[in-house]
């Protein structure tokens, strides 16, 4: 309806009708409905973070990356959860994108993930891929 049109930023709500129920929606309070939100669009909003099982999960460089990927998919609408390994080393699940840590030239992960439509990002630099790394100069 009108409200969903409005606070999905879809066209077809007049100003005067945005306006009306955007000052609804901050004098009630609203908050979206993260469950019906998912149940609406089909996905689950899960973000998945998987370690190689050749990297260390407790290193101070780890916990502090780690801390910050939360804090951000959390303010995004995302739910972080850690995807364990197959004995293989392949990711046991896949959620709707992940962010791969420890990887390296070899990593079986990344056309693994490919060939499925996966989206995944790479802690570290890796050419062709898309990926993100520390600020060695911010700290």
């Amino acid at each position: 309806g009108t409200v969903s049109r409005t606070l999905n930023g879809r066209p077809g709500v007049s100003p005067a009708t945005k306006a009306a129920v955007l000052e609804a929606v901050a004098r009630l309070g609203y908050r979206p409905d993260s469950a019906a939100r998912q149940l609406s669009s089909g996905r689950g909003n899960r973000i998945g973070f998987h370690v190689s099982v050749h990297s260390g999960r407790f290193s101070p460089f780890y916990m502090l990356f780690m801390e910050h990927l939360v804090a951000y998919f959390q303010g995004a609408g995302y739910r972080l959860t850690d995807v364990p390994s197959r004995p293989d080393g392949l990711p046991a699940a896949l959620p709707d994108g992940l962010v791969l840590l420890g990887v390296h030239d070899d990593d079986l992960r990344v056309p693994y993930l490919e060939s499925r439509g996966v989206p995944f990002v790479l802690e570290g630099h890796a050419p062709g891929q898309r990926w993100v790394r520390a600020d060695d100069y911010g700290g």
